[in-house]
């Protein structure tokens, strides 16, 4: 592949079959893995994250897109965001990488089945169109 992308190999593991953190207004929020999902973490003052942040990219149309921080935004800057879910504990549980990153997770299955760095939307795509089932 040209271009930027991720270098180590996805170690495949299985994942709980959900995420509980809290929303931007401090909810308490789950999100349950019903189908394969493509977790972004994201993380504030991000420019690599912003591609993520302020839309639906449309590489990936009919895929569920869910963003995940490690820690929340204290300057209001994910106010007029797609909605980011923070969950420290989980992302260190499952060890995923620091933002901006990627992790594919097999809703049916349960199991995480790539992982990366973010360098854009387009990247993200070519690295995980092999793996979407």
């Amino acid at each position: 592949m040209a271009g930027p992308h991720s270098f180590d190999e996805t170690v495949e593991r299985t994942v709980p079959t959900s995420i509980v953190g809290h929303g931007p207004d401090g909810a308490v929020v789950e999100f349950q893995f019903v189908r394969t999902t493509l977790l972004v973490v994201v993380k504030p003052r991000c420019d690599g994250c912003r591609e993520f942040l302020y839309g639906a990219p449309a590489e990936f149309a009919g895929l569920e897109v869910v963003l995940i921080s490690a820690v929340a935004d204290c300057d209001g800057e994910w106010l007029n965001t797609r909605p980011v879910l923070v969950a420290p504990a989980w992302i260190e549980s499952q060890r995923l990488m620091a933002a901006p990153s990627y992790a594919l997770i097999n809703g049916a299955t349960g199991r995480l089945i790539a992982e990366g760095v973010v360098f854009s939307a387009s990247q993200v795509r070519a690295e995980i169109d092999a793996r979407l089932i």
